[in-house]
């Protein structure tokens, strides 16, 4: 073969070559072209567009209400001591469930016609310091004669302390006394009557006899049945089991520190009032004030009345707060705002330690409980406690 044939040929090859590849080429790449190899194409699955589900609002907080109704007679002195030793005990372990509650006291002393008073009643409200201060001033005098109006403090409970309506409300009555109810009397309903009309508003009564008084017994065990709640029986004294702690002494003095933040403010009676209890909280000793100094961190310091308190439930704003109703201390502040944020923080630091030494204690106590197991069954706050546990399970409220 010459010379000019082979070229001939190898440039027709080369062309070959070259438009195999352009075709093949331009085939791969067309947007209508079938693909070469492998599966069939999925068509596109088309996008959901369905809302995420809005987030569930916030539940308010479940409520407790406990009102006591103390026999005042006489006899009743040593039970009356232990209750005002114990109530911030009781106020501290009640604030101390999860979720935490609301809490609010009412207190009904009571005695018989011919005494003092018959009922002597404090309002249920969350302002344990005045409820507190109420407690302090009961005295066990009279009685002597047997049963007492019980059915008048009960008829009191019921239908005059303004509970709460809704179902996240825990109703409690706490009756404690040594004598039988006077169901010969005809001012009120009998007890058991009076059992019934609580248990169909949702308020459980719970009976505490204190000594050993058999007809006290029958009648305090009705109505407990009647009113759906529990009887116990303690010691003619109240049986109080004190406990002290290593943590009392620091508690005590964050007591009296914590209430140095409460800032009194408004009229001359209202300043007056809220003094009277800064004073009776740092004049606490002991058990008595570690409790309270407890409670008072587990409700971020608050104190009812107080300015800062009063602020965060959005009842008042400083800025409008005239000279006059201003403390001291604040008229004389340059910056009035620096002023309350500043105690704002120290109100906050102290509630966060008082909660960490509170954590402490608290611990220290259920370990001193458990080994004194029929010490505190036998106690009236033991007792309190136990039915509260039992009985704020309704409303979702746990308490270890």
């Amino acid at each position: 073969m010459n010379t000019s044939k082979q070229q001939r040929l190898v440039t027709s090859g080369i062309l070959a070559v070259a438009v195999a590849v352009t075709a093949a080429t331009v085939l791969l790449s067309s947007p209508t072209a079938a693909p070469i190899a492998g599966p069939a194409a999925k068509p596109a699955q088309p996008v959901s567009m369905v809302p995420a589900p809005p987030e569930a609002p916030p539940q308010p907080p479940p409520q407790v209400e406990v009102v006591f109704a103390l026999d005042a007679t006489g006899s009743m002195s040593g039970l009356i001591s232990g209750a005002k030793a114990k109530i911030w005990s009781v106020a501290n372990k009640i604030v101390s469930g999860q979720p935490q509650p609301i809490v609010r006291f009412g207190l009904i002393a009571y005695r018989d016609h011919g005494d003092a008073y018959v009922t002597r009643s404090f309002p249920l409200t969350d302002d344990i310091d005045a409820m507190y201060e109420e407690l302090m001033g009961v005295s066990a005098q009279g009685g002597g004669d047997g049963p007492e109006h019980v059915n008048k403090a009960l008829s009191d409970a019921i239908y005059n302390m303004q509970w709460k309506p809704g179902k996240d409300v825990v109703r409690l009555v706490f009756l404690v006394g040594d004598a039988p109810p006077h169901d010969d009397y005809t001012d009120t309903p009998k007890s058991y009557e009076l059992a019934e009309a609580a248990k169909e508003r949702n308020i459980t009564i719970n009976t505490i006899r204190c000594g050993g008084d058999d007809n006290t017994e029958v009648a305090w065990r009705r109505i407990a049945q009647v009113g759906g709640g529990e009887f116990a029986s303690i010691a003619q004294n109240g049986g109080v089991v004190a406990i002290a702690t290593p943590y009392d002494e620091e508690l005590h003095r964050l007591n009296a520190e914590l209430a140095d933040t409460v800032i009194a403010y408004g009229g001359a009676d209202k300043r007056s009032r809220l003094l009277r209890k800064v004073s009776r909280r740092k004049s606490m000793e002991g058990a008595t004030a570690a409790s309270a100094a407890s409670y008072g961190g587990k409700v971020g310091g608050h104190m009812k009345d107080d300015l800062l308190s009063d602020m965060d439930e959005g009842a008042v704003h400083w800025n409008t707060l005239s000279a006059d109703e201003m403390p001291a201390e604040m008229q004389a502040a340059p910056d009035k705002k620096a002023w309350i944020s500043a105690k704002k923080q120290d109100r906050k630091q102290l509630a966060e330690k008082i909660r960490a030494v509170s954590a402490k204690r608290d611990a220290y106590i259920k370990s001193e409980e458990a080994s004194r197991g029929a010490e505190m069954s036998n106690s009236f706050d033991g007792n309190v406690v136990e039915m509260l546990r039992q009985q704020a399970a309704s409303a979702g409220i746990v308490y270890e």
